[in-house]
This record gives structure tokens, C-alpha cells and sequence, in this order.
């Protein structure tokens, strides 16, 4: 099985994390660089694939980056639009696919086409759950629920 959009999820943690130490740099007098190094590492995940998630989030307008190190922030704007739409906005907006199934080499095994149309089914369930709830979900929802006391 392959998971889809494993941007989507960086990109989601990357920009809630950005923000926080954005706003923690305006309070404070030692200063956190904010670099695409120090986001991959804070938040586990491969330096490069967060590299290529913030160039895409850079190029749709929900952060800014410039050269040099510490030079990213977020669009604060931006955090009024739902998970939804940054989902479409990072992937091919018609598909809305989180799990896609391997498939065999051959159409005769009929033990993993019952597999597959199983889990398949269930997958395209869960994920039609899932977008319903990121549709009412903004990325400003989730950054408070995760920092009350940050207020905007």
C-alpha cells in the first residue's frame, strides 16, 4: 500500500511550527532561526522532502522564503483556508486519494484482487470521512487548539 501526500502531512506540521516560532521570535530576546534544516528536525521528517514541501507551500504563498538562514515565515492569511484546500492546493485537486493499493503483476491472482477490493473499499470510505472533517478544519483551528494562548 502506498500512502499518498506524505507533503500534505509535512506541510501541515511545517506551517503550524513556523508560525509558532515566529511568533515565540517576536516575544523573545534569543531568536530561533527558522531554516528548513531546523523544521525537518523538529519535526521528523526528511530534510529534503521538507525542502521540496516548502518550496511548493513558498510558490502557493503560505510562507515566504528568502536566502539565508532563519529567513521563513508564514503567511498568516493563509491560515484561514481549510485543510481541504491545502490538500488540493499541494496535490491534483481531483485526486483526493490518501492510500492507493499495490497491484500485482497479474490480474489472475485472485487472492489479492479480494484483498484489494476489500481494503480499497474500506480505504475510500475512511478517506471520505477523513475530508469531511478537514473541510470544517482551517489551519488557524488547529493552530489554536494546539497554542491557546497565542492569540493573533
Amino acid at each position: 500500500m502506498e500512502i499518498y501526500s506524505i507533503k500534505f502531512a509535512g506541510a501541515v506540521q511545517s506551517l503550524l511550527y513556523i508560525r509558532y516560532c515566529q511568533e515565540y521570535n517576536l516575544e523573545q530576546k534569543d531568536k530561533v532561526k527558522i531554516t528548513s534544516t531546523s523544521v525537518a528536525a523538529a519535526i521528523g521528517a526528511d530534510a529534503t522532502v521538507i525542502r521540496l514541501t516548502l518550496t511548493s507551500l513558498n510558490n502557493l504563498g503560505y510562507i515566504q522564503s528568502k536566502r539565508g538562514p532563519g529567513n521563513i515565515s508564514v503567511n498568516v492569511d493563509m491560515f484561514s483556508k481549510t485543510l481541504v484546500e491545502l490538500f488540493d492546493d499541494l496535490n491534483e485537486e481531483e485526486n483526493r486519494t490518501l492510500f492507493n493499493m499495490y497491484v500485482p503483476y497479474s490480474d489472475s491472482n485472485k487472492a489479492v484482487n479480494k484483498i484489494n477490493s476489500t481494503l480499497s473499499g474500506r480505504f475510500q470510505r475512511s478517506t471520505n470521512i477523513l475530508f469531511e472533517d478537514l473541510d470544517k478544519t482551517t489551519l488557524d483551528d488547529l493552530y489554536q487548539k494546539c497554542f491557546p494562548s497565542n492569540k493573533m
